[in-house]
């Protein structure tokens, strides 16, 4: 049932010109994050099935970020084709400024996502500290489970 599911979500991509393919029980999920030192961060979360060659046996996705009309960040992913990848995308927009019109656009023509506006969530937090804490936990759960075959308790 499930490929099924897949092949007609396939079949119903390509007729209307879609590369990729989004996993059938997979959500979608995009998230941002305006700083108060003018950085912006936005996350992309999902699962894609790569249905073409573009390149070295991969389907290149990629994911456009624009400020009013502008275009300010692009992010390249490449998806093995005929496979399912989990995509959990972060993009950095450094020295962002809201412009004439609050929030930003999110396209990615491969799927034919096209998200204005997205509203990005305000923090008070300066963007370095946060991505000093991100990388200090992500190094922990990397390193705790080590220190723990030692008997060294992380806390």
């Amino acid at each position: 049932m499930r490929r099924l599911v897949v092949i007609i979500g396939l079949i119903g991509l390509t007729l209307f010109g879609a590369k990729l393919s989004t996993e059938p029980s997979n959500h979608f999920v995009v998230d941002g994050i305006l700083f108060k030192d003018r950085c912006a961060l936005v996350t992309i979360n999902t699962k894609l099935i790569g249905t073409k060659d573009d390149y070295n046996k991969s389907d290149e996705v990629v994911f456009t970020i624009y400020n009013d009309g502008e275009v300010i960040k692009k992010a390249y992913i490449f998806v093995p084709v005929h496979e399912a990848k989990d995509i959990n995308l972060t993009i950095l927009l450094p020295k962002f400024k809201d412009r004439k019109f609050p929030g930003i656009a999110i396209e990615c023509e491969e799927l034919g996502i096209y998200i204005d506006p997205f509203y990005l969530k305000r923090s008070e937090q300066n963007c370095t500290h946060y991505l000093k804490e991100k990388r200090a936990k992500k190094e922990l759960e990397i390193i705790c489970p080590k220190l723990e075959l030692l008997g060294i308790k992380c806390e």
